[in-house]
């Protein structure tokens, strides 16, 4: 004779959810581990990859409105603090293309809990259908 009360089913029932938790964590580790990566991401770092290959590139003078002394991507990066040799404390920053706007890398000068007196610099570019830098697409603007 078997004990049917409802504590015997129950615990059934919690084996069943967690057996079915595991086995769903388990599918979803499986698929992010093994899947194609991420299309848009790949394409950003291919892009940031063609920003950093044309450092040297010079920003026209109707394209830069950045208070540095250098007129290059390179100088960009270097004196707002994205490339810093020996540093580290960054601002924050971000990243990121569209089709429609190009890509643009924003480099904030705020420091975590720094809350007033920041300011974000804006280095915009496009590239071409072979993902190279448009030299004249590329621009820089300070906002305090």
């Amino acid at each position: 004779m078997t004990d049917q009360t409802p504590k015997g089913r129950y615990g059934f029932l919690a084996l069943g959810v967690l057996l079915g938790i595991c086995l769903g964590a388990a599918a979803m580790w499986f698929q992010n581990g093994f899947a194609a990566p991420n299309e848009p991401l790949l394409k950003d770092h291919e892009a940031l990859i063609a920003l950093l290959k044309s450092a040297d590139t010079t920003i026209a003078d109707e394209n830069f409105a950045c208070e540095l002394d250098g007129r290059t991507a390179a100088d960009v990066l270097v004196g707002r603090g994205f490339i810093a040799p020996g540093s580290s404390t960054f601002g924050r920053t971000t990243f990121g293309c569209s089709a429609e706007e190009g890509c643009t890398l924003m480099i904030s000068s705020c420091r975590p809990g720094q809350t007033s007196e920041c300011g974000q610099t804006f280095l915009r570019y496009r590239l071409d259908s072979a993902n190279t830098l448009i030299p004249t697409s590329l621009s820089c603007l300070d906002v305090p």
